[in-house]
């Protein structure tokens, strides 16, 4: 279990709602949590990528006994989780835990398995859990489109999100229409710490511009921050190599179960010839002995027969006598 900070719910913000993504499944939320305790958050909506990672809240074991996580399913380190799920659970985290100070309540207890993710929270009076089945699919390799925006995206500024924010939606309000939403930014290159320029321009010829005041880096922040970016790509790519190591795994495991049910087949089909091949044998068996049967049958008739000619021949012949004319009337009862 991982203890993650109730203000993420905005990431359901950024997901594709209207299923633009293709082939990726960017309607959820990628949640991945790492055995020293730390997580990473990305959605987006092809459009906008927005990633958040970092330490958990705090350890598990001291989050308080919540009954709906303990018989949670558990054992997966990373899902996709409907972004209307996410939302929610989030949304119900900050209400629920709004007037609690323990830093390690004012949280999302979340679990996962291959099928499913677990949420819960509590402020000692109610234990709410919610339950989502994951989306399936592939999510955007977020990893790799970040490594090369930072690598590319120079030279980079320091901008107050809230002031960025309110000159983009005024200039978008004035300055664009439905069928043209467009901005141009202008930094000057040679000095970052100049004002950056926002300009649009509506089909009908209107045109706006905006100045936004950029902030002062922080030099030391600044170097520290790219060491742990340093970090963060190399952990990110030992988890796309083991999402890649986990995929070939399920891949050779489908294949072996392939290869044993068409073995079995082949066996199946092995023994079928076998016991056809036994039954032909059989059957040739007996043909053979009704055929020396009707042959010694038919010697037998041709013996019988040859001896009743033999027979027949052989016999003596009687030799029949002539009567006189006196035994013949003798025989009638005349007198000779």
């Amino acid at each position: 279990m991982h203890l993650l900070p109730t203000h993420l719910a905005a990431l359901a913000d950024v997901s594709d709602k209207k299923g633009a993504g293709g082939r990726f499944a960017c309607s959820a939320v990628q949640l991945r949590v790492h055995g020293d305790n730390t997580f990473i958050a990305s959605a987006t909506d092809t459009k906008v990528l927005l990633r958040v990672y970092g330490p958990c809240v705090g350890p598990a074991n001291e989050y308080p006994d919540h009954p709906g996580m303990t018989t949670a399913p558990d054992g997966s380190s990373e899902a996709l989780i409907p972004a209307d799920a996410w939302s929610k659970a989030f949304a119900n985290a900050n209400k629920i835990t709004k007037k609690t100070r323990q830093t390690n309540i004012k949280t999302v207890a979340v679990k996962m398995s291959k099928e499913m993710a677990t949420f819960g929270t509590t402020n000692l009076e109610s234990y709410p859990v919610e339950q989502t089945r994951l989306v399936e699919g592939r999510f955007p390799p977020a990893a790799d489109i970040v490594d090369m925006t930072r690598k590319h995206a120079k030279p980079s500024v320091w901008v107050d999100p809230i002031h960025m924010a309110k000159a983009l939606k005024a200039i978008a309000a004035v300055g664009c229409d439905e069928t043209e939403m467009r901005v141009e930014l202008r930094i000057n290159a040679n000095d970052v710490g100049k004002p950056m320029m926002l300009l649009a321009e509506r089909p009908d010829g209107i045109k706006a511009e905006a100045i936004v005041m950029p902030l002062e880096p922080e030099k030391k922040e600044e170097t520290e921050g790219e060491e742990s970016l340093d970090v963060e790509q190399l952990r990110e790519e030992l988890e796309k190599l083991k999402g890649e190591r986990d995929f070939l795994n399920e891949e050779l495991e489908k294949a072996k179960h392939r290869i044993e049910e068409l073995t079995g087949d082949a066996e199946r089909l092995l023994k079928g010839n076998v016991r056809l091949q036994e039954v032909v044998e059989g059957r040739e068996s007996q043909i053979t002995e009704l055929v020396q049967e009707m042959n010694r049958l038919c010697e037998q008739v041709q013996t019988g027969i040859k001896v009743e000619c033999d027979q027949t021949i052989t016999q003596p012949v009687q030799t029949v006598r002539t009567l006189s004319r006196r035994e013949r009337l003798q025989r009638v009862g005349i007198p000779s």
